[in-house]
């Protein structure tokens, strides 16, 4: 998403705002524009409108994508903030703790991502879900019966770039190093943060939540991350058969 490229982490720095805050809005608004905007029926469609649940699922893996490539290539600069760039393999036979991954923990217990390194990956989804339920709410043009599935693409199509993403980082040099950890923060943080926007804007609206549809949007957000990790994780085949690289 050249948005996300554009703003993360220059202008988070140059402003200094919150990257988290600012991905949040700034995916908030791509979910609502695409929700929204006045696009025509796809050639040969006996549809009643373009099918705007696939478009934001494209939408959300484009928008992690790009915020993934950011945490890649940018370097830590001291400005940022709620911003660590970074991704690095870890052998957790060897390394307790890590400071670009933010790896550390109590030393008798297993060593632990910061929550804190995958937040902004987190308000991206949460913008994104946000964003698009709620434009949904105030324009009517997605039916409430098609809600939960709108959920659900958000969720997989950012799950599944996420995972995607990371199979193709490499594993450095030590035999055991891999991104299981992080890949396994990655995926929760996205979870969470679209679970609590769609949550959020669903139970905020009466008609919706007498269809119970909080829990609707719960469930199929939760089946699309995990069906679209897995897919991602298992059925594409990755080069050199690095798939096994990725945990859930």
């Amino acid at each position: 998403s050249v948005v996300i490229k554009t703003f993360i982490p220059d202008a988070s720095r140059a402003w200094k705002t919150s990257a988290p805050d600012l991905i949040k809005s700034l995916s908030e608004g791509m979910a609502r524009g695409t929700i929204t905007a006045n696009l025509p029926n796809p050639a040969g469609s006996v549809s009643t409108g373009p099918d705007r649940e696939k478009l934001m699922r494209f939408v959300s893996g484009g928008t992690i994508t790009a915020t993934m490539d950011r945490m890649k290539t940018a370097t830590l600069n001291v400005a940022d903030f709620g911003f660590y760039p970074g991704i690095d393999p870890i052998d957790l036979n060897i390394t307790k703790s890590d400071a670009t991954m933010m790896l550390g923990g109590h030393p008798t217990e297993p060593p632990q991502i910061h929550p804190d390194k995958t937040r902004i990956l987190e308000y991206a989804a949460n913008g994104l879900a946000y964003g698009a339920l709620a434009a949904a709410k105030f324009n009517g043009n997605i039916l409430s019966i098609d809600i939960p599935a709108l959920a659900e693409k958000i969720g997989a199509g950012a799950a599944k770039a996420a995972v995607e993403f990371m199979a193709d980082m490499p594993l450095g040099q030590e035999a055991n190093s891999n991104h299981h950890l992080f890949t396994y923060e990655i995926v929760k943080s996205i979870a969470s943060g679209a679970s609590l926007g769609s949550i959020m804007v669903s139970s905020s609206h009466k008609p919706w939540k007498i269809e119970k549809l909080p829990e609707h949007v719960a469930e199929r957000v939760a089946y699309g991350v995990a069906s679209a990790s897995t897919e991602g994780n298992l059925i594409k085949q990755w080069p050199n058969d690095k798939k096994a690289d990725v945990a859930l």
